[in-house]
């Protein structure tokens, strides 16, 4: 067992799971991205639209989805609303949080298929991939 969480649905586990997995089923016929949940597939989508309404007032970069604009607009007020309670530290998104976390919990880390590196985050094992190994998918 990878943690405690307990879950009603078997579904629900099996989305969890992949937190601890990295596993991402969810592709984009467009890019290259992969998403762990069909939901984070269809919020990626409009990415690729042509029309982008959402314009910082601030450096005016634009976005297809308003609460991508929200979460931008953080870089520019500085905010960190999102503290670490066990070292304090403050992040300005709720994701970056959830990651840094795992730098303080016992999780199993993720190890790569093609070496020994071990990573405690997906995303950096991917990045480790196409860096070290020159591939995206395995």
């Amino acid at each position: 067992m990878l943690c405690d969480k307990r879950f009603v649905w078997k579904h629900h586990l099996t989305r969890h799971s992949r937190i601890h997995s990295g596993e991402k089923p969810y592709k984009c016929h467009m890019c290259d991205k992969a998403f762990s949940r069909y939901e984070n597939l269809n919020l990626h989508m409009p990415i690729h639209a042509r029309e982008k309404l959402h314009q910082c007032c601030v450096c005016n970069k634009v976005f297809s989805q308003p609460q991508r604009l929200i979460v931008h607009m953080t870089i520019h007020t500085g905010e960190q609303p999102y503290k670490c309670y066990v070292c304090g530290n403050a992040y300005s998104q709720a994701a970056h949080l959830q990651n840094h976390i795992r730098v303080h919990t016992v999780e199993e880390p993720i190890k790569c298929s093609l070496c020994d590196r071990v990573f405690k985050q997906s995303g950096h094992l991917q990045q480790h991939k196409r860096r070290v190994h020159g591939n995206t998918t395995e």
